[in-house]
């Protein structure tokens, strides 16, 4: 799994970051008659992972999750492109966006949960269920649009009030501080650095608080690509972190939710300049 990132964090992924336990991985060859070509096996403190690649290029691969007590997790599908489209120019990464069908399992093995994605959006059917196997929820999406919803109860019968799967991480402070604090220090953090665009992944917790930050950065194209010191992507770290003692009063996130229970989530700046200026914005998702 090396030079390889994948573009949506799932809550294993985010305590990987963290924790980075003892690993082990071992590769099997297939058949190339049979269309797969390697297989991995990863273990983990709190899971463990089944990666399987398909075809010559080893371009498709399904990652099959396992909690400790070796019951199956889920089973999501990605395709492993360049990451122009992130970095803004060809270096040779490769990102694994989500692509096909992806399975959520309950801890007695039923399926809870069953969708489709395309280019790493939401697309087609997406269904989740009770534990006795009746319908939950039957919603589908188009290139990761919500176009139609029918919630359900125990019983089967169809519920008039709308409450969404998925609900973002919410800033519930004032954002015109909130830009005014980053304009004030993020600029003098990324100047010298031939920076047009930040990228801050800000992940959330299950109560509110920030539990990591992981930051891109996209150089001019006069220049050539610059590698950003460790120095100035830890201050910049630091200054995300310290948004709640600066800012006390107002500088705290509501959690997640997924499907009415808290859950990691994550918040996205963008910093960028135009004519000199240094503009942000603010996107709201589950990892």
């Amino acid at each position: 799994m090396k030079n390889i990132i994948f573009s949506s964090w799932t809550k294993f992924e985010i305590m990987l970051l963290a924790l980075l336990s003892s690993y082990s991985s071992f590769a099997q060859k297939y058949d190339n008659d049979n269309h797969l070509t390697r297989s991995e096996y990863s273990s983990y403190i709190d899971y463990s992972q089944h990666i399987v690649y398909y075809g010559k290029k080893e371009k498709y691969l399904t990652i099959k999750t396992y909690l400790p007590d070796s019951s199956l997790n889920r089973i999501d599908s990605y395709q492993i492109i360049d990451r122009s489209w992130l970095a803004g120019r060809y270096d040779g990464t490769k990102i694994a966006i989500k692509q096909g069908p992806s399975t959520i399992y309950f801890p007695a093995q039923q399926v809870y949960l069953q969708s489709n994605y395309r280019n790493n959006e939401l697309d087609g059917s997406f269904v989740t269920f009770y534990q006795d196997g009746s319908i939950k929820r039957r919603e589908y999406y188009n290139n990761g649009y919500l176009k139609k919803s029918h919630c359900y109860d125990s019983l089967g019968t169809e519920q008039t009030k709308y409450i969404p799967y998925f609900s973002p991480p919410k800033f519930i402070g004032n954002t015109s501080e909130f830009s005014s604090y980053l304009r004030n220090n993020l600029t003098n953090i990324i100047d010298g650095q031939s920076v047009i665009d930040v990228k801050i992944f800000v992940f959330i917790n299950e109560i509110g608080q920030i539990i990591n930050v992981i930051n891109y950065f996209n150089q001019t194209a006069i220049k050539p690509m610059l590698a950003i010191d460790s120095k100035t992507n830890s201050m910049l770290v630091q200054l995300i972190k310290r948004i709640p003692q600066s800012m006390p009063n107002s500088s705290n996130w509501t959690p997640a939710t997924q499907d009415g229970r808290p859950t990691i989530g994550q918040w996205t700046i963008l910093a960028f300049r135009r004519e000199g200026n240094v503009i942000f914005e603010y996107n709201q998702r589950l990892p």
